[in-house]
């Protein structure tokens, strides 16, 4: 197993914007007069004083133009922080597919030749970094990732047990890293958030998902000298379905965000750029499946975690809406019914 000798924690942020007319939502996240998208999480990392990794889809250009793009770009590097490559095929192809396994190795390698392009023509410089939109990596990503780089290069795309969007496997690890020729295979840190005999369910290492008793387990129980976080630039807000006034702050992540960077630095980890200098060794083969709802009383809390995980979904998901509307019919139903027999009676 390869890990960082010292405990490195990388907070990352996605920045794209799948709706241009919808942009407030995806970037701006301007309420009120004040801003809770992107650059609320950069102003909170500089008031924090803590690096961030900024993965910023270069594809955008293709659809948007290089205005736009650079204005993203600027408030970035404006704030002092690193951006990296971030692709999503289909803004490069009107009617282009979503991921990357959906291509072959020969596209897969125009994709990065293109995209290497666009980020060396605006930044003066080939990426140290990259990250697959949707996570949608497979083996001819890497080969073709490998054939497009004369470096070394980070990879933060692949997430274990993330369904049928990534389609590469690791069957040794879940979250240690991995070399893959000139790939460093960062993975998303993942962790098992509900488990029901045999049927595991694992999410992300992300504010927008955990609550404060996962941050606190996933870093206390950590297994690697490493944790990889994931954002994006609309993490900070919330709303109905995209839908004008009702977007607002989403106050349980924006202090989620302070609360990891506390937890984090007591427990040692450095909050690190891609592009530092960091050593890495031989480490000893852990298990590294980070399983945090273990114990009797973490399992029972691991079903209301992940409850209202996925009625949070309901906000922008049809199919949970439909779930738990049901569902919370079916309760005052049953409410009204004990009512009526307790008035009866």
């Amino acid at each position: 197993m390869i890990d960082f000798i010292e405990k490195r924690i990388f907070l990352t942020v996605d920045v794209e914007c799948h709706s241009i007319e919808k942009k407030n939502f995806y970037i701006d996240g301007k309420i009120n007069g004040q801003y809770y998208g992107l650059k609320k999480i950069l102003e909170i990392g500089k008031e924090l004083s803590i690096p961030i990794n900024f993965f910023y889809n270069f594809s955008e250009i293709h659809k948007y133009g290089i205005d736009y793009a650079l204005e993203i770009i600027n408030l970035i590097r404006s704030y002092n922080q690193t951006i990296f490559l971030h692709v999503h095929p289909s803004f490069i192809n009107e009617y282009g597919k979503p991921f990357f396994w959906q291509y072959n190795y020969v596209k897969q390698k125009e994709l990065f030749t293109l995209s290497f392009s666009d980020f060396e023509k605006i930044l003066g410089k080939m990426p140290t970094a990259f990250r697959a939109g949707g996570y949608g990596v497979n083996d001819d990503t890497y080969d073709a990732l490998n054939a497009s780089v004369d470096d070394k290069i980070f990879d933060l795309s692949y997430c274990y047990g993330y369904g049928p969007k990534c389609k590469y496997y690791n069957k040794n690890h879940i979250n240690a890293i991995t070399l893959d020729r000139k790939v460093t295979i960062i993975p998303n840190t993942r962790y098992c958030g509900l488990k029901i005999f045999k049927y595991k369910k694992y999410v992300n290492f992300d504010v927008a998902c955990c609550y404060k008793n996962e941050i606190d387990s996933v870093i206390r129980e950590n297994k690697t000298n490493h944790l990889v976080c994931t954002m994006h630039s609309w993490s900070l807000m919330k709303h109905f379905y995209y839908r004008e006034g009702t977007l607002k702050p989403d106050k349980k992540n924006i202090k989620n965000i302070y609360y990891l960077v506390n937890r984090a630095k007591k427990e040692g980890y450095v909050f690190s750029s891609l592009e530092e200098k960091m050593e890495m060794n031989e480490s000893p083969n852990v298990d590294d499946a980070l399983i945090i709802c273990k114990k009797p009383l973490k399992y029972f809390i691991s079903f209301f975690n992940t409850f209202f995980r996925m009625q949070s979904n309901a906000r922008y998901n049809k199919k949970y809406l439909g779930i738990y509307l049901f569902f919370y019919t079916i309760i005052i139903i049953v409410l009204l019914l004990i009512l009526f027999l307790f008035i009866c009676l």
